[in-house]
């Protein structure tokens, strides 16, 4: 999975929990890719208003797992045990979920640093290329690409957003 933002104080504010060097890079999509918008879960319906009974299950769901996707995880006491429900849900979004015929690729969602946007995109080693677009034998067609590289280096804890 590759893990972004749209903004580099969105990406930064998402790991630099301490201070210390960090690799920032711009990075572009080589053809559309279909993302799933999580950023704003539906509204839960009334329990009583009997026309929106079904759908209020799934909104009490996203709403649940939106929660999830976006609360801190402490990486330094058991970060796979945090991530592991909203993994479980990324993995069947990228494994059942399409639209037409096209699979989802990746999640939009808000950031619960700083409130800007963050995805996460199903690709995977292959799928990426290096800045330049280095040529490397990869049984799959690349399909991200690294536009731009630099390393920034934060003076304070979660001093993503004053990095700019």
């Amino acid at each position: 999975m590759f893990y972004g933002a749209r903004t580099r104080e969105t990406a930064l504010a998402e790991v630099a929990e301490e201070p210390g060097r960090f690799a920032v890079a711009t990075f572009e999509t080589m053809r559309d890719a279909l993302v799933l918008d999580v950023r704003k879960a539906p509204a839960v319906p009334s329990l009583f208003d009997a026309r929106f009974a079904k759908e209020r299950a799934v909104a009490m769901f996203m709403q649940a797992f939106l929660a999830d996707f976006r609360a801190p995880i402490d990486r330094r006491r058991r970060p796979h045990v945090d991530y592991l429900p909203t993994q479980v849900v990324t993995e069947y979004f990228r494994a059942m979920v399409r639209v037409g015929d096209q699979p989802v690729e990746g999640v939009l969602y808000t950031s619960s640093r700083d409130d800007g946007d963050a995805v996460v995109i199903f690709a995977e080693n292959g799928d990426v290329l290096d800045e330049g677009g280095s040529d490397r034998s990869t049984s799959s067609e690349p399909w991200l690409t690294m536009a731009a590289y630099e390393e920034v280096v934060l003076e304070s804890a979660r001093a993503g957003a004053d990095a700019g």
